[in-house]
Formats: structure tokens, C-alpha cells, sequence
């Protein structure tokens, strides 16, 4: 239907705060057709709040993953000193998977973003050496971003500031518009979640978790894992490459 009145609107009034991811008027405006500061694209705040859900649904198994906050990405790319990185590692400490949403922007007071993709840092408890999979609806638009996004990730987590940091593109579905970047991206990090789960699952059943005890190979095979399924779900909706 038609967008409410723009008199009837609030633009600081709270709709949802969940697990402390409040979504305001504001955010929620940009997602109706026809209102006048409608972008149809998710914002940070929006993006948060669905990381906060996900982390809900995957219950003690959840310790296993970070999702990470919009916002706590921004501050690491382009504010964050060295020992801002090193307070930032212990809450990275123990997770088999960080996804880190990445956007364009060139800095907080720099040009706006206008795409989101998903970096997911896979990491096992053997090896010292995580991988970097970038997951991007519109390739090779974040490379550059998601590059320096691994590089700072890969400070935070204590590793040696020699290591070479490779961000591998993972093939998957490409968006057809210009504004479907965050609905992807959070496809993915669904996936993930499923995929940390049902690891989660097979570890208190006595099974082996492949980010665990697969090293590199079982990383990388739940890298595909993830992205085959978002090929499933593209194939689902009628997407296919732009």
C-alpha cells in the first residue's frame, strides 16, 4: 500500500530493539517503495538486527560464530589503533567463523556506501592461519574494501603482521539490481549460520566439526558449503548473474 503520511512519521522513534539492535522509523522508511527517503537498500542498523536474530536462533552454538555489528566493522576499518585491535581479538577468540559485513565507503565523513557484500574469516583450533572467502553479489566491486577489512581482522586476531593476507571471491549468485547487495549478503550469513550449526550439533553428538579438525581443506569445503547454498537459494528467487 501507500507509504503513511510524512507527517505521520518519526524519524527517532524506536520500532524494535532486539538484543540491544534498536531499528528506528528512520531505517525502516528507506525500505518502503515511494516514500521520499526510500534508497531500498538495508542500512547498518538493519543489517545488525538480523545478525542479532540469527545469533538467537543458533543458542549455545552461537559462541562458535561472530557477527559482527555494521558499526564495529566501520570503527575497525578506519578509526581502530593497534590496541584498539588487540581489545577487539578476545571477543574473536574461539569462533570458527567471523562474518563481517563490508561495505564501499571510503570513511565515516568519506563518500556514502552504495554496496554491501560479506567477508567470513573461517578459522579452526589446529591452524594458526585463518581464511578469507569473500562473498559479493556484484563481483569485483568490495575486493579492495574486503582486502583491507581481512587485513585489520587478521591484526585483531593477534597473527603476525608479516603474514600474507589472501581474500579468496567465492562464486556465487549475482544480483540483478542495484539494491539487493544486503538482502545477499544476509542470505550468506544465514547459510553460515545453518553451517555452524549443524558443526555445533555433530561436536555434542561426538562427531568431527570440519572447521575444526579439517584444517585448511575443511575450511575451504565449508566456504563452498556456504556458498553453494546461497547458489540454491539464487536459483529459488530467479537470480542469476547481472
Amino acid at each position: 500500500g501507500a507509504p503513511p503520511p510524512a507527517s505521520l512519521l518519526s524519524p527517532d522513534r524506536l520500532i524494535v530493539n532486539f538484543n540491544d539492535a534498536c531499528v528506528y522509523e528512520r531505517d525502516a522508511v528507506k525500505l518502503v517503495p515511494g516514500h521520499r527517503t526510500a534508497d531500498l537498500w538495508l542500512n547498518d542498523s538493519c543489517i545488525n538486527f538480523w545478525f542479532r536474530v540469527l545469533e538467537a536462533d543458533l543458542g549455545g552454538a552461537a559462541k562458535r560464530i561472530q557477527l559482527m555489528d555494521p558499526a564495529v566493522m566501520a570503527f575497525m576499518r578506519f578509526q581502530a589503533d593497534e590496541e584498539d585491535l588487540e581489545d577487539l581479538g578476545p571477543q574473536l577468540q574461539g569462533r570458527v567463523a567471523i562474518a563481517v559485513p563490508v561495505n564501499n565507503s571510503s570513511g565515516f565523513f568519506g563518500t556514502p556506501s552504495t554496496h554491501w557484500s560479506l567477508l567470513v574469516c573461517y578459522r579452526s583450533e589446529a591452524d594458526e592461519e585463518p581464511v578469507f572467502a569473500h562473498y559479493d553479489s556484484m563481483q569485483p566491486s568490495n575486493s579492495k574494501p574486503a582486502l583491507a577489512t581481512a587485513q585489520k581482522l587478521r591484526a585483531a586476531l593477534g597473527l603476525s603482521a608479516n603474514g600474507e593476507v589472501q581474500v579468496v571471491p567465492v562464486t556465487m549468485p549475482q544480483q540483478r539490481n542495484g539494491t539487493d547487495c544486503g538482502v545477499y549478503a544476509l542470505t550468506v550469513a544465514e547459510l553460515l549460520a545453518d553451517v555452524v550449526g549443524a558443526g555445533a550439533e555433530a561436536r555434542a553428538e561426538g562427531g568431527a566439526e570440519p572447521h575444526a579438525d579439517g584444517g585448511g581443506e575443511g575450511r575451504a569445503a565449508n566456504a563452498a558449503t556456504v556458498a553453494a547454498g546461497a547458489a540454491a537459494e539464487g536459483e529459488g528467487a530467479g537470480a542469476g548473474a547481472s
